[in-house]
């Protein structure tokens, strides 16, 4: 009897134990990782205590309150990168006031149901009578994000619809900030904007600038003035898009929604919302997730922008010698007060990164040329300077850092025997310098100088923070409008794998050439000493 018991209570706790697991299994709780910028106010930013904040954030919070059965967690990243996420099935959900447009329903997954309402207006100079419509737009100057933006969308469709009156816009990644500041200095003439986003930096910067309400029927030619999360294209992104939609309409009801507004937007921008909004058609996105046939196709597309990457390179590689040989110089001589000073630039350099350096160089310059008119009475501006100049300067100055230290290697490296059997056989100082010591410091220092050229290259990408048009922006702005970030991004990296190897190449080839007069120098050096003794 006592075994017959023990049998019965080992099929009880085996039986709990599996109900148990039963319960926790429907009680799963299913993380949901959004992707967010964490740069767009006041829709999602850090606020003063580095927490983030904004009313999208705030929104997910609402609906992680309605859905126990998920968890909301959110990851900061580039704008575009959320695309990319979803792409990868990193992000379960996208939130930064994302629009609706063809290519995008193509392939993600929206919600039925938006959470906000907004209208666009235009940015200009508060002095300035001759903008008051679309219309007024033809010939103006204005910079766009690539970003897959409406406003890079408006601008390319516009153009090609009015061939006689375009709008002179140009791609830059400068922040909007900076672009109002532009706008209020003449440099720049206008920016299309949405309403909510300006009047919360108008608040915050106390900017002087002048704002153009668009109506209804220019705002939708300009932008959906909806804002959606997005989702996945899979039955997963379905699900979750659907509850997502019953509790957006629960907090549309109860008042969530329009307190919402009123805390992060200024105003409650709910009342326009339809929450009359019609059903879209799923399917499985995974056979189009991919399109190896674009990352060739649009290869020679980003090539026509190969020049400016070259040029870019060429120049700046070019100040970076002369003036890294020239600081190894003064370095191994150990000329006093120069030696120190040029330590503390290369420390510098080498110790701060170049993308602080590009903005550093290209908004301080015009920043350091205003302290200088206001005090000297002068009237100097950078607004002809093009932007690629403030780019090499930028990279000439931090490649010259680490070209000085190669070089000063490559000169104490040099055998002093023979730079002082040179001095014997009557060459000068100069000579010995220039036949024997550099030549041999060229070659040890070629190796180290190569590597710095070919992250001179990669470093080029960085170029379009200053409104630069190189390889890499150009396959950005390519992938912005049909939102292939992925292969876009495998286009560039094969270029920029092409030209590396070629550059490798070629540096093979110099270093043999110059162990090859190398050696003919030291030849000659012994035939001249073999001379002198006879």
């Amino acid at each position: 009897m006592k075994k017959r018991h023990r049998i019965f209570l080992v099929i009880g706790v085996i039986a709990l134990l599996l109900g148990g697991c039963s319960a926790q299994k429907n009680n799963e709780i299913t993380k949901v990782l959004v992707g967010t910028d964490g740069d767009t106010r006041p829709y999602t930013y850090y606020d003063e205590n580095k927490q983030l904040t904004g009313y999208d954030i705030a929104v997910v919070k609402a609906l992680d309150d309605l859905l126990p059965q998920y968890q909301f967690e959110f990851e900061v990243t580039e704008f575009s990168s959320i695309f990319a996420g979803i792409d990868s099935g990193r992000y379960q959900m996208g939130a930064n006031n994302i629009s609706k447009n063809e290519e995008r329903e193509r392939k993600y997954l929206y919600g039925d149901q938006y959470y906000l309402y907004n209208n666009a207006v235009i940015v200009t100079n508060k002095n300035r009578t001759d903008i008051h419509s679309l219309q007024d737009l033809a010939g103006k100057t204005t910079p766009v994000k690539p970003s897959g933006s409406f406003m890079q969308a408006f601008m390319e469709t516009y153009n090609e619809a009015h061939p006689d009156g375009q709008i002179a816009y140009f791609y830059s990644d400068q922040d909007n900030l900076k672009t109002y500041q532009d706008i209020m200095n003449g440099s720049v003439d206008f920016l299309l904007s949405e309403e909510i986003i300006i009047d919360t930096m108008m608040d915050e910067y106390n900017l002087d600038l002048q704002i153009i309400p668009l109506e209804h029927e220019e705002t939708i030619q300009v932008m959906k003035p909806e804002g959606y999360f997005i989702f996945p294209k899979t039955s997963e992104g379905e699900k979750l898009k659907s509850e997502v939609d019953q509790a957006i309409l629960t907090l549309i009801d109860n008042g969530t929604l329009s307190e919402l507004s009123k805390e992060y937007l200024g105003r409650d921008y709910v009342a326009n919302i339809d929450t009359s909004a019609t059903e879209q058609t799923t399917d499985n996105g995974m056979a189009n997730l991919f399109d190896l046939k674009l990352v060739f196709t649009q290869i020679p597309k980003i090539l026509a922008y190969l020049p400016t990457t070259l040029l870019i390179t060429v120049v700046s590689a070019a100040i970076s010698f002369i003036l890294g040989f020239i600081i190894a110089v003064v370095k191994h001589k150990k000329i006093p007060v120069l030696t120190q000073f040029f330590n503390f630039y290369v420390s510098f350099m080498r110790g701060t990164p170049i993308l602080v350096q590009l903005y550093l160089t290209f908004y301080g310059i015009p920043i350091l040329l205003q302290y200088i008119n206001y005090y000297q009475g002068t009237t100097y501006s950078t607004t002809s300077i093009p932007p690629v100049l403030f780019v090499i300067i930028a990279f000439a100055f931090n490649e010259a850092a680490y070209s000085s230290e190669s070089i000063r290697a490559g000169l104490e490296a040099v055998d002093k025997g023979e730079q002082e059997a040179a001095l014997s056989m009557g060459m000068s100082p100069m000579q010995t310098f220039f036949r024997i010591t550099l030549p041999e410091a060229l070659v040890i220092a070629l190796p180290a100088l190569g590597n710095s050229l070919v992250g001179l290259i990669k470093g080029t990408s960085l170029a379009f923070t200053c409104a630069v048009v190189d390889i890499t922006a150009a396959g950005k702005i390519m992938a912005s409008r049909n939102y292939r970030y992925f292969e876009g991004y495998i286009s560039v990296a094969l270029i920029y794998w092409a030209m590396t190897i070629i550059i490798s190449w070629l540096l093979k080839k110099l270093e043999k050439k110059l162990k090859a007069d190398e050696q003919e120098v030291k030849e000659d050096a012994e035939s001249m000493s073999l001379e002198k003794e006879i």
